[in-house]
């Protein structure tokens, strides 16, 4: 933003009223002069009448009340006679701040808000409030290796100091790196977690590879607690995860000895399958029958299975502890060559296990666009591009290359694009991977190389570590 001439200007009038329908009239041309000091004004909308601006004001009411906590309250403002504006509108203006303090003030309604903007003017010194939006805070987690344990950390997504200085920083949010409860087993690469309703506990599924299927172990943490051993939890069999359904544990149990695949003599018909496994059943098959279960009233599950399935395998739901157990649901899982794995659970929001289906919300880059990125970023010619479905980008959005074949597999490319210009993730190293969408236009990527978070529209690099394993994110 280039500052704007100081000028003297008279009284500036301001519409607090929510119902109002016009600015209030300045004062006459020869009243005395105030002085003046220079601001950055946010703006979010404007017209040439103040009902347009009201009406505007009541239709997005939802979304200004996610960043300010009195939305009735933010201010029309007219612009005549306010150095920086054009004369002959009404804006909608929540915060006018000094400059060192305006980056973090506007951060969050800047990239919720489509078409928001930001003039430098020059007003009295009392003039407006500064009022600072929302900003989501986030919180990462990272398995540290000490020796043969894991140390899990807690620690606040937050810029370097020297990023302070740049329009896009993420506003700091409370300091604070927690060490959590230490894990009695060496850290893997893959791991995911889920976090009770109430937020005091956490389960870490330990995966075997880069897949949400079939935990190899899985701990479980008090977030209050910031020292002595998580708990393992070790239900015994093979499992594809262990996740909280609000505050209860949930296991869910792989029985992959499953009725065999339709046969070639069915071609590529549908052939329907039925299980007729239960808990029980596996206890034995595992060598634990003293183990008693309470199990569904259901005798069978049928499920209709394309004739091109390559995997077949049945999933038990239960809740329970020592040697008593709960079903809750049994389930036929189908998988056909080249696709991605089905999963008996929703695959966690929390994980650091790669690019997943529900990351992407988008839709697929147009051919012209496409090459464009491919230029932008050195990918080759005919690389297949997806928009990623991100928060709060307005007019722009974060695109990754991704499989043909595979669709949301990715292939290591990724550029930011503000709706006119691709680019390059600033000092991004590496191939991607994963990545997590933070609120407010922010994503977190990660590589081969490390991870860092980045600006989606801009592709500023807000900040980055080397280091090679990939944390996860929760909201705080």
């Amino acid at each position: 933003m280039s500052p704007t001439t100081r000028a003297t200007i008279a009284p500036l009038a301001l519409l607090l009223s929510a119902t109002a329908a016009t600015p209030t009239s300045l004062p006459a041309a020869d009243a005395p002069a105030e002085p003046t000091v220079e601001r950055q004004l946010l703006i979010l909308t404007g017209g040439t009448d103040a009902t347009t601006v009201e009406q505007w004001k009541t239709d997005h009411r939802a979304a200004l009340a996610d960043l300010y906590p009195d939305p009735d309250a933010l201010p029309l403002i007219s612009s005549d006679g306010i150095a920086g504006l054009q004369p002959g509108f009404v804006v909608l203006a929540p915060a006018v701040c000094p400059a060192e303090t305006a980056a973090d003030a506007f951060y969050a309604a800047l990239h919720e808000i489509p078409g928001a903007y930001v003039r430098t003017v020059q007003v009295p010194e009392d003039f407006g409030t500064c009022r600072t939006a929302k900003t989501t805070a986030w919180s990462t987690l990272t398995l540290r290796p000490s020796g043969d344990w894991c140390e899990v950390v807690r620690a606040p997504l937050a810029p370097e100091p020297y990023y302070y200085g740049d329009p896009n920083v993420i506003p700091p949010p409370p300091e604070g790196t927690v060490m959590l409860e230490t894990i009695g087993a060496p850290c893997p690469q893959w791991w995911s977690a889920t976090r009770s309703e109430s937020g005091r506990q956490l389960l870490i599924n330990f995966h075997g590879g880069q897949t949400l299927q079939s935990a190899t172990r899985a701990y479980l943490l008090d977030l209050g607690r910031t020292e002595g051993f998580a708990n393992l939890v070790d239900p015994g069999g093979e499992l594809e995860s262990v996740h909280f359904d609000s505050e209860t544990v949930v296991v869910s149990f792989l029985d992959r000895q499953v009725t065999q695949l339709p046969t070639e003599a069915s071609g590529q018909d549908p052939t329907e399958v039925v299980y007729t496994g239960s808990l029980e059943q596996l206890f034995a098959r595992w060598k634990l029958a003293d183990r008693t279960v309470q199990s569904l009233d259901q005798t069978e599950v049928r499920r209709t299975v394309p004739g091109e399935a390559v995997a077949l395998f049945a999933c038990i739901e239960a809740h329970g502890e020592g040697k008593t157990w709960v079903e809750r649901k049994r389930q036929l899982i189908a998988s056909t060559e080249g696709s991605l794995p089905p999963y008996c659970t929703a695959p966690p929001s929390t994980h650091n296990l790669g690019f997943t289906d529900a990351t992407l919300k988008g839709r697929p880059v147009q051919e012209g666009l496409a090459a464009e990125f491919s230029q932008a970023v050195g990918a080759e010619a005919g690389t297949r591009w997806t928009f990623v479905g991100m928060s709060g980008v307005g007019g722009g959005d974060l695109a990754v290359s991704t499989h043909t074949e595979l669709g949301s597999s990715l292939t290591g490319h990724v550029v930011a694009y503000d709706g006119e210009t691709a680019r390059p993730l600033k000092g991004l190293r590496g191939k991607i991977w994963n990545l997590t969408d933070l609120d407010h236009g922010r994503v977190l990527v990660c590589t081969d190389k490390g991870y860092g978070v980045y600006q989606a529209r801009t592709g500023a690099q807000l900040w980055r570590e080397g280091i090679k394993l990939c944390p996860v994110v929760m909201r705080d």
